[in-house]
This record gives C-alpha cells, structure tokens and sequence, in this order.
C-alpha cells in the first residue's frame, strides 16, 4: 500500500455523489482536494463546486492536470480537443510540499472510465495504490455495480478503506448486503437532499466516521 497521505475516491456509476463525499471528506478532515482529470469543464469544474461547498481557502486545492471542455469519458473529450491523456504525466502530489492532509483525489467516474486508448483509470488507481473510497447511489442495481467494482479493485490489489452512500432510496440493506459480500466496511450514508449548501455540509460531516490516516 503507497504512504501517501491521502485516499482516492471513486464511483459505483456516473453521477454516484463523488464530488459531494469529496466535499464532505476535505472539510471533515480539514484536508486538500485536487481532481487531476476534469472533462465537462464548459459546466463549470468540480474544483470550484467543492471549494464553494466547504468554504475553504485556495491552499486546500491542487490544480488539474487535464481539463477538457465537454462533460465526455476522458479519452473521448480528449479527442474532441486534439489531443489525448498520457497517464504518466498525472502525477501524485509530493507530500512534502502539501499544506493540508490527507489528499482526496477525485477521479473521473467509475474505475473502468477509459483515460486514453489503451487505460483506464484503475490503471492510474494500481500504479498508485493509495486507499480507494467507493461512492455509491442507493438505488436497484447498486449491489451489482458495488460487487463489480470491489470485484476489479481486489483484482489489483489495490487497496479499499471503505464505501458512501450518497442519496438514493434509503434501503439498507442494500448496503448491508455490500458490505457483507465485498468484505468492505460503509463509512457512512448521506440522505437525499434537494439542496446542498455549506451548512448542509458542516451538519454531515458530523454524521460520517472518522477516517484514520494512521
């Protein structure tokens, strides 16, 4: 497992509540944010969402490595810009020179999102080998989209400090079953909001574990 301070999140599925845990997570551990991968940028960047959300200063977040303006996979935004990812240029932050820790990295979709034509991210996740927390949706078809992610994860080797639940239906045992079957623990649940604000957040942070860097 790397010793980099930090954890890197990712989703069951597209719209799975990341950049909300993210939020969650930076302000809940006082940490840095740094998304290296943006595609969607002409809708505004996540960055900037999770900096309004948490109410802290510029020295919280890193900039992107890749910033891409239509919200497309990765590789497929990429293209539209004449240009394409090469995943050796992304590039884990030097803890020395970071402020705040832990670093919650936020990628891009889920672990299988094609980055360029030949990887995905899990590739970067592999290389990596820092602490994944998986964001989830509560809703039907969320046990099989958790199991195939935890199922790709453990295939790597690639460590997993647990999962969220972010919105969704409100069944539990949903995230029973998931947890019982991936052998992964569920850090904490997020109820459906129709609004997120920074108060919002502040209330949140006070329901979800804490997260040992130890």
């Amino acid at each position: 497992m790397s010793s980099f301070p930090g954890f890197f999140i990712t989703g069951s599925d597209t719209d799975a509540g990341k950049t909300l845990v993210s939020s969650i997570l930076v302000k809940l551990l006082h940490g840095t944010y740094w998304k290296p991968v943006q595609s969607g940028s002409n809708q505004g960047l996540d960055r900037l969402t999770v900096q309004k959300l948490t109410g802290l200063s510029d020295d919280h977040f890193l900039p992107e490595t890749y910033v891409f303006k239509e919200p497309f996979s990765p590789n497929q935004a990429a293209t539209l810009e004449d240009t394409q990812i090469d995943t050796q240029h992304i590039i884990l932050p030097d803890p020395s020179q970071i402020v705040h820790k832990p670093v919650i990295i936020e990628g891009a979709g889920g672990v299988m999102v094609p980055l360029n034509a030949q990887e995905c991210y899990i590739d970067v996740m592999q290389r990596w080998s820092v602490p994944v927390i998986i964001v989830c949706r509560n809703k039907l078809g969320v046990i099989n989209h958790m199991l195939l992610t935890i199922e790709a994860l453990k295939s790597r080797n690639i460590p997993i400090a647990g999962f969220i639940s972010s919105g969704g239906n409100g069944n539990r045992q949903n995230l029973a079953d998931i947890s019982r079957i991936g052998g992964i623990r569920l850090i904490g649940s997020i109820p459906e909001m129709d609004k997120v604000d920074f108060n919002e957040i502040g209330s949140i942070v006070k329901e979800i574990d804490y997260i040992s860097i130890g």
